[in-house]
């Protein structure tokens, strides 16, 4: 054999390991699509089966007050202001340091609509949320590593004992539980997509600090801050060095 031959063949092998490679990922995105299918079929039996076991769930220890806080926001926004026991701390009463934004729409809710079971309605709206800090969890898991990942962390968080029954009752801790599941897929999509950030991406990440601002540590809040606005200024500084270079005729291409 001579050694044009033996290149050519050699090119022809290169080929069919190429023509291999293109194949696998087409099977891989195949499977991708078959997992991103399971993935939202999971999560919407787990939707209506989280808010129909919601119903059967009793009280938590201390939801009373925090539904009692509810109304007090409530009747504060009603008077304009003049009903302030929401507002003020007392020795007894803390809690208007709670983040109560659940609590909150959960009221809103029944009094608008007249309904009569208050803590049935509560339940059924924090199962949501529960549901809500499990899809973002598998949504994180789908960025970093793919639908597989996602339907393995949606369904172990399901699976949680200790996760699917604050979901039922608890709406104090557990939308801080979804707004930093919803911040961190944004963050995760912040850095996916910069330095373009989608309006979309901007408006869930504020969404999420609002969710759960009141309880977020103020050292986590800083570290986030602090980070985006590394990544943005290095970002700009770079940018700006490359166009005076360009502008200068000094850039490399």
């Amino acid at each position: 054999m001579t050694k044009k031959e033996n290149v050519k063949k050699k090119g022809t092998s290169s080929d069919d390991l190429g023509a291999g490679i293109i194949a696998n990922n087409t099977d891989s995105s195949k499977c991708s699509k078959i997992w991103k299918m399971v993935f939202w079929a999971l999560a919407a039996i787990g939707l209506i089966s989280i808010v129909c076991m919601s119903t059967d769930a009793g009280m938590s220890g201390d939801e009373h007050f925090h539904s009692e806080h509810a109304k007090n926001v409530y009747n504060y926004y009603a008077t304009g202001g003049e009903d302030s026991t929401a507002a003020v701390v007392t020795q007894d009463y803390n809690l208007p340091y709670y983040g109560q934004s659940v609590d909150n729409l959960a009221y809103f809710v029944t009094e608008t609509f007249g309904i009569e079971d208050e803590y049935g309605t509560r339940h059924i709206i924090n199962s949501i949320f529960g549901w809500l800090a499990m899809l973002f969890a598998g949504l994180i898991a789908y960025r970093l590593a793919g639908w597989r990942a996602a339907v393995i962390t949606f369904v172990l968080i399901f699976l949680s004992p200790r996760f699917l029954g604050h979901s039922f009752n608890n709406l104090k801790d557990l939308p801080l539980a979804t707004g930093m599941s919803l911040g961190i897929y944004c963050l995760v999509r912040f850095l996916q997509e910069f330095p373009k950030i989608k309006i979309k991406t901007a408006v869930f990440f504020a969404l999420s600090n609002q969710i759960c601002y009141a309880n977020i540590p103020p050292f986590f809040v800083k570290f986030i801050g602090r980070t985006l606005y590394q990544l943005i200024r290095t970002h700009t500084i770079k940018t700006t060095h490359k166009q005076i270079a360009v502008n200068n005729g000094t850039h490399r291409i």
